[in-house]
């Protein structure tokens, strides 16, 4: 049942109807009551979205999709709720303290495949497939226009000295934006997205990353179709992830 007018068959009397959709967070149904006056009565269904906030879902195709990547705020509730091991979110660091509504706001970074699926089964979902991120990508519109990367982020990207990859977190890396129900960010800019999907490259089994980072051209690299390659573990620092989850029909039941 989605938006719209729905013609229900019923003998005239007064009804209650409800709905319940437990697939998507983002959305609640509505009682209603009305009186059927003959044979047939049509209705609206009114089904509406919780304003957008931390953990936010949206709609894309048969998919429920994370409107942002998960923040170092979602993930610290995974930690503090679990017993996962705590991989590079960065919290100790003086950037991170000076500012924490900035830094818990940043998309958690280097968490392993493991985690990111403990997560994701934490918070009812699941990774994306690469095939399921192009699609996502390809139908969802990015909330936020990418721009051409700046020297210093070109020389940054390739820089493998764990305290400028730090600093490189936290210089180009931004805060998620959430903004209108139908867009999804971090899609064309931020940090390359990790998906369930695994490949061997060179003989070593890696995850296989989605989406552009900081420093990729959004001239250059295609947005849709680009991937790349990370270690399973610990995963990359500049490599972050989001969650889907399959839609299911919602149930409706009417009562007299």
């Amino acid at each position: 049942m989605d938006r719209g007018d729905t013609v229900i068959d019923l003998a005239p009397g007064l009804y209650r109807c409800s709905v319940v959709d437990r697939s998507d967070p983002l959305r609640f149904a509505e009682v209603d009551e009305w009186l059927v006056a003959g044979e047939q009565v049509a209705r609206r269904l009114h089904l509406r979205s919780d304003p957008v906030g931390a953990g936010a879902m949206t709609v894309v195709g048969d998919l429920l999709v994370d409107q942002t990547e998960v923040t170092n705020a979602a993930y610290a509730a995974f930690l503090a709720a679990t017993s996962a091991q705590r991989m590079h979110s960065f919290a100790d660091d003086p950037r991170a303290i000076a500012d924490p509504a900035r830094w818990a706001e940043l998309p958690v970074v280097g968490v392993s495949r493991d985690v990111m699926s403990a997560y994701a089964a934490w918070a009812g979902a699941r990774l994306p497939t690469i095939d399921e991120w192009a699609s996502i990508a390809a139908q969802a519109a990015p909330a936020v226009a990418p721009a051409r990367p700046s020297e210093a982020m070109l020389l940054a990207r390739t820089d493998a000295d764990p305290d400028r990859q730090r600093d490189a977190y936290f210089a180009f890396v931004r805060p998620v934006v959430r903004g209108e129900a139908s867009a999804l960010d971090g899609l064309a800019d931020n940090v390359s997205e990790a998906t369930g999907s695994i490949e061997v490259v060179g003989g070593t089994t890696t995850m296989v990353l989605a989406g552009p980072m900081w420093a990729d051209d959004p001239d250059t690299f295609d947005r849709v179709h680009g991937r790349s390659f990370a270690p399973l573990v610990p995963g990359s620092p500049h490599t972050g992830f989001r969650c889907v989850r399959r839609r299911s029909p919602p149930q409706i039941s009417i009562s007299q």
